[in-house]
Parts: structure tokens; sequence; C-alpha cells
């Protein structure tokens, strides 16, 4: 199954490193993960256990950028056919 997560961002924080380990038990167990985000120092990580990462600007803080960074993730899904798309953060809800 392919899975992608949003979030604001990938550095050191509760909610990041349980993406990670999440992610990390989802590709092990044969799913397909992606997570888009605005990077961060866990990037390295995630591509050390076969996780794709997608960098966006995905921060309320630009407005701007986040409509470019909607229209971006629209068509990463309809290319990827993401089964499951889960926001992990009130930015990547938007």
């Amino acid at each position: 199954m392919n899975i992608l997560f949003v979030a604001s961002s990938m550095d050191v924080g509760g909610v990041e490193t349980n993406l990670v380990v999440l992610s990390d038990e989802l590709t092990r167990r044969g799913h397909a993960v992606w997570i888009a985000s605005s990077g961060g120092h866990l990037v390295p990580e995630l591509g050390e256990r076969g996780i794709e990462h997608l960098t966006l600007p995905i921060s309320l803080r630009r407005p701007h950028l986040l409509a470019v960074a909607a229209m971006r993730l629209r068509s990463m899904i309809d290319q990827e056919r993401f089964a499951v798309v889960h926001a992990m953060s009130a930015a990547a809800n938007v």
C-alpha cells in the first residue's frame, strides 16, 4: 500500500520522531511510505530507512508558498495513487 504522511517539518521532536518509527515499521511490513515536509534534521534518517521524502514549503508562516505545496502534493497524490494520506500538523491539514 502507498502511504503519504504530510508534516510541517522533520526536525527533532516528539511527533517527528514517532513518525520516523511508524514509517519504518510500515516499510518493514511491505508498505511504500513517503513523507512530505519542509525538511529538517531527521530527513537523512528517513533515507537510511528506505522512506521517501519530498521537500515542500509546508508552513503557515508563508501562505503563498503553502499554496504551491498544495498543488505539488495534489500532483503527487494523483501520480502515486496513495491509499492513505495523513496530515500530521496544522499546516499540513491546510
